[in-house]
């Protein structure tokens, strides 16, 4: 029983570690995620490699992939600068240009009014999930207008 519960396990681990690239773009703005389970990378500008992470400044996302997931809003401000509000999952920046920033709030009720209202006004903004099925719903309910291209 063990052997079969491990095995489910691995497959499940297999299947879900599949590499895709992702693109975001709002008001001429486009960001690159590349997803790499349980690892997500985020830049500025339309990449085609993973390796461009390299010599950009860049947000990784990571999660256990067991117990938790990654979740958060990305928002297209009017500067042309790209905010990550992290709900679940670590974020870490890596690089010093300012154009693509995690933002955090002082308390959980300040990151309550702001969602409460980012929901009224969607339209620059994407919720990001781990699962791309619920990431597309919930944008898609939201009426983004944030333009989303998935790529395999």
């Amino acid at each position: 029983m063990k052997k079969i519960i491990f095995l489910t396990l691995i497959l499940t681990l297999i299947s879900c570690s599949k590499q895709s690239k992702i693109y975001y773009e709002y008001d001429g703005l486009v960001v690159t995620r590349f997803t790499d389970y349980p690892k997500d990378y985020f830049l500025i500008g339309k990449h085609q490699n993973i390796s461009d992470t390299l010599n950009s400044t860049f947000i990784k996302s990571s999660f256990s992939g067991f117990s938790s997931s990654m979740d958060a809003y990305m928002v297209f401000r009017p500067d042309k600068k790209i905010d990550i509000i992290r709900l679940d999952a670590s974020f870490e920046k890596f690089g010093a240009d300012d154009s693509i920033n995690l933002k955090e709030f002082e308390n959980n009720i300040d990151f309550i009014k702001w969602e409460d209202n980012a929901k009224l006004n969607f339209k620059n903004i994407v919720r990001l999930s781990y699962v791309l099925e619920l990431e597309k719903k919930r944008n898609l309910k939201y009426k983004t207008e944030v333009l989303t291209s998935y790529e395999n």
